[in-house]
């Protein structure tokens, strides 16, 4: 049985589940998100630990949101 739908999307970052996402756009005095398991808990998105890093599903909606933050933060992330 699978565990998600197939329109759900998975992304894979290589980071600690203690990760701070900090915003490092120019202007922005980077402006705190918060850690990073609690902000994809946030926008309702599933995120599994493995010896890779955290790998995060959702729906393309609510993944966007939260990729943003990770782009915004200067966390790399792939598609798996």
């Amino acid at each position: 049985m699978k565990d998600n739908k197939p329109n759900d999307i998975k992304i894979l970052v290589q980071v600690s589940d203690k990760t701070e996402l900090i915003d490092q756009r120019l202007y922005y005095n980077f402006a705190k998100f918060g850690n990073i398991m609690d902000v994809a808990r946030q926008y309702g998105i599933k995120s599994k630990k493995n010896r890779n890093g955290i790998e995060f599903s959702a729906p393309k909606s609510r993944m966007q949101m939260f990729v943003e933050k990770l782009h915004f933060s200067q966390i790399f992330f792939k598609e798996i």
